[in-house]
């Protein structure tokens, strides 16, 4: 008896949503190192909220060119960047003195589809192969149900 698999459909691709924000021109970013490797979003927000409007902390979890690690720190309506900036030079996480500047580049946010990722076309079963077990029924050695027309 050969045993074969059920063919089933994928998964629909979930697109994250897009924040208010991540198009806002009146939104500035700014790039903070010297980070502690274990820091946590609201060990961040607390202290930077008390300069402006915060509108999102995002820690990359990698280290820079210096091996520090990094973040990024976005306010809305920001008026004077210098200030904010030398406000972020003076917050302290976990001892640390915090190193800040503009962002050099702005934020790109792609208004295409997520990139699929390509998975190998599954091997097909040929039609004379299909029968209407689950692989729960292969596995326990099920036995094809006959109609009564084919006997």
């Amino acid at each position: 008896m050969e045993r074969t698999w059920r063919e089933v459909r994928r998964r629909k691709v979930v697109i994250p949503p897009v924040r208010s924000w991540d198009r806002d021109a009146s939104v500035t970013s700014f790039f903070v190192a010297n980070l502690p490797g274990d820091a946590t979003r609201d060990e961040l927000w607390e202290p930077c909220s008390k300069l402006g409007k915060l509108v999102d902390v995002y820690i990359a979890g990698r280290r820079n060119v210096a091996g520090m690690f990094f973040d990024f720190i976005r306010f809305k309506d920001v008026v004077n960047s210098v200030e904010v900036e030398r406000g972020l030079n003076e917050v302290s996480c976990r001892g640390r003195k915090l190193s800040a500047n503009c962002a050099k580049h702005p934020r790109i946010v792609s208004k295409a589809m997520p990139r699929k990722v390509q998975m190998p076309a599954p091997n097909r079963v040929p039609p004379a192969a299909k029968d209407s077990r689950t692989f729960v029924d292969v596995m326990k050695g099920k036995e094809v149900q006959k109609n009564p027309t084919e006997m």
